[in-house]
């Protein structure tokens, strides 16, 4: 895992995350301590730039991912260390933006979109403003209006979230009429992941048997069935249309007769007072 930056970036943001959630504390030293020194790619700005220059920017999503995978270990640093390497990072993805479009690299749009979406979550995290944001609307937009057919949930999720974290850079509040184009095109695209129980799988036309993507499956089920990744997608899809039409958010009323997660775990585990 130490050898492969974007897992372990975001496998620390998971772990971290967890662990706030249970309001506990890491039992190992953390990246940027005495005891765990900072990967080498953080170590000089030549190191970084060697690293950056190493990314495959003719797959932008793989590359731009790889990039916000670090934010973890970045906040994690002092200030006087982390900002000049937010800083060089943002500006070398800045200079590789095309003038007309927004977009870093090559390839189909949906995936040049998904990339900028990563870089979007990588600027919103340090408090940047996403540059080119007109260009990269527009061609989000233009994307939109093709009637587009995906095969993964995760380019459901990527545009709608991209244009949540856009709005606040845009020159000119968006339409009405392209608020609801999103909405319609994304709960559309959604439906093609629902499956019979209610649930949404990730993909469409194979069911891999894994928690989530830093895991290489298991196997594959060799029926259609909805997983614990592709559910989480969706509510967030959910979410970032409601957002996206700013209006309040509806809790979903859960199934009758159903218990939730933390019930179950109190249940089989015989635990009466965790979580609170």
């Amino acid at each position: 895992m130490r050898q492969q930056e974007r897992v372990m970036g975001r496998a620390l943001q998971f772990a971290l995350g967890s662990l706030n959630l249970l309001g506990a504390q890491p039992l190992h030293p953390l990246p940027g301590t005495k005891e765990e020194p900072l990967p080498e790619r953080f170590a000089s700005e030549a190191n970084l730039k060697h690293w950056l220059d190493a990314l495959e920017w003719d797959r932008p999503w793989k590359a731009l991912d790889a990039v916000s995978s670090q934010k973890g270990v970045l906040k994690l640093l002092p200030e006087a260390t982390r900002q000049p390497l937010v800083d060089y990072i943002y500006n070398y993805v800045k200079a590789k933006q095309d003038k007309q479009t927004g977009m870093v690299g090559s390839g189909e749009a949906i995936i040049l979109i998904s990339g900028m979406a990563k870089f979007g979550w990588f600027c919103k995290e340090f408090d940047l403003p996403i540059p080119r944001a007109d260009e990269d609307y527009a061609f989000v937009m233009r994307w939109y209006r093709t009637k587009p057919e995906v095969k993964t949930l995760t380019l459901v999720r990527n545009p709608i979230h991209h244009l949540t974290d856009l709005r606040p850079f845009l020159s000119q509040p968006m339409s009405e009429a392209d608020k609801e184009l999103v909405v319609r095109e994304s709960t559309r695209m959604m439906k093609v992941f629902r499956q019979k129980d209610g649930a949404f799988s990730m993909q469409q036309a194979e069911f891999p048997l894994r928690p989530n993507d830093l895991y290489p499956p298991i196997g594959t089920s060799s029926r259609p069935q909805s997983d614990v990744n592709g559910t989480s997608q969706a509510r967030t899809i959910r979410e970032k249309a409601y957002e996206l039409m700013g209006v309040p958010l509806e809790k979903i009323p859960p199934l009758a007769g159903s218990i939730t997660f933390w019930e179950g775990i109190r249940r089989r585990e015989g635990i009466s007072n965790f979580p609170a």
